[in-house]
């Protein structure tokens, strides 16, 4: 279970209930059955991944026949379905797949995927036929939007049209933080992109500079700052970094919180890759699940203060009795540890914010921790 879920369960404390899927899972999970049934679609278990000559990308077909599987299933009645429940379909439109560099700390190493795209035609009309079904809500999911810069320029126009269609629909780009110069962004906006997500990983250079991130600090506070000028939302790929509580990534969320910047925090564990021969274990990796033995108090501290404090996709609401405590921190003087008490258990350790609310963390998550936690034990 997710600490965060656990608050949930254990303090009453509800997410929000505006939940999203894809609006082809449905689709995905038939097809997987009939792979020969549609054309261009790619087997897997027959063609090695990492296979250069191999075709990776799903792009010689009729957006009807693939969401349909010919004909054989009804893309209307599933949706139908899931709205029926309070879903609302959320469209995962792919351009590109890798990426052109080659950067050490990345998962999406050139050497083991290579980079690929699709024609723009194609991701052009399958947004243009999800749209016509409904859907208004869609995401980009190339690694970094714009790195195939013929494509991108080619696509962005496009989408000026289908903005123009569709003008309520809300699109997501992933960008780096380097990509996002005022003519871009402008670009981005004019073609009715509505959020960016950005890697800023950390606001300490000491560690972007361990894996050898060439990308500062600096630039993050760029992009967000052009990002916000032109209107569009930003979420922010935050690393927890080892055997640190980054005093400079907390400052960085209040100062955005204070200015009214409308920012999201996306945060994950710092995990080692894999062998570059050696297959992903991205199941025994999970990097929004603390380990103990892995991860460090530190980490969860910042974890902790960086979504219960500041808008998140983890929690519903920012807590601003604690955003007000970090800011006292800041501004009064203080170490940002002093808000935690931690306690060692027979099995794990437990870890809470001290004051009136009860955050707590235990490890192992289950309840009779919680309450030796909460009540001091014996």
């Amino acid at each position: 279970m997710h600490f965060l879920a656990f608050f949930e369960k254990y303090f009453g404390l509800n997410k929000a209930s505006n939940f999203s899927i894809f609006a082809n899972l449905a689709i995905w999970q038939q097809a997987h059955k009939n792979r020969n049934a549609i054309r261009g679609l790619f087997d897997r278990n027959r063609f090695n991944l990492c296979d250069r000559g191999k075709t990776k990308l799903f792009n010689s077909y009729a957006p009807a026949d693939f969401y349909t599987l010919n004909g054989r299933i009804s893309l209307d009645n599933l949706l139908v379905k899931y709205r029926s429940v309070g879903l609302k379909p959320y469209a995962m439109l792919e351009m590109t797949r890798g990426c052109k560099n080659n950067c050490d700390f990345c998962a999406l190493n050139r050497k083991r995927f290579g980079c690929f795209s699709r024609s723009t035609e194609t991701v052009l009309a399958e947004a243009q036929y999800l749209a016509a079904k409904g859907i208004d809500r869609f995401h980009i999911i190339d690694p970094t939007f714009g790195i195939v810069r013929k494509k991108t320029d080619e696509l962005l126009g496009g989408l000026v049209n289908f903005h123009t269609d569709y003008p309520n629909a809300e699109i997501e780009v992933l960008l780096r933080s380097d990509m996002a110069t005022k003519n871009f962004v402008e670009r981005l906006a004019a073609a009715g992109i509505t959020k960016a997500d950005l890697g800023m990983e950390s606001m300490d250079d000491d560690a972007l500079g361990a894996v050898k991130k060439q990308i500062n600090a600096s630039a993050t506070y760029k992009a967000v700052e052009i990002l916000h000028a032109a209107g569009i939302r930003v979420k922010l790929f935050h690393i927890l970094f080892p055997d640190r509580l980054s005093r400079n990534t907390l400052l960085f969320f209040l100062e955005l919180a204070e200015r009214k910047i409308n920012f999201t925090v996306q945060s994950s564990f710092l995990r080692k890759l894999p062998a570059p021969n050696s297959p992903p274990r991205f199941l025994e990796q999970d990097q929004t699940v603390f380990v103990l033995g892995i991860d460090t108090p530190e980490q969860l501290m910042e974890y902790m203060l960086a979504n219960l404090a500041f808008p998140s996709m983890d929690w519903n609401k920012p807590d601003l009795e604690l955003r007000n405590s970090i800011r006292k921190i800041f501004y009064e003087g203080g170490d940002l540890k002093d808000l935690f008490k931690v306690k060692k258990t027979a099995t794990g350790f437990c870890m809470k914010i001290q004051g009136e609310k009860n955050y707590t963390y235990v490890h192992p998550e289950r309840p009779e921790p919680v309450n030796f936690c909460i009540e001091g034990g014996r």
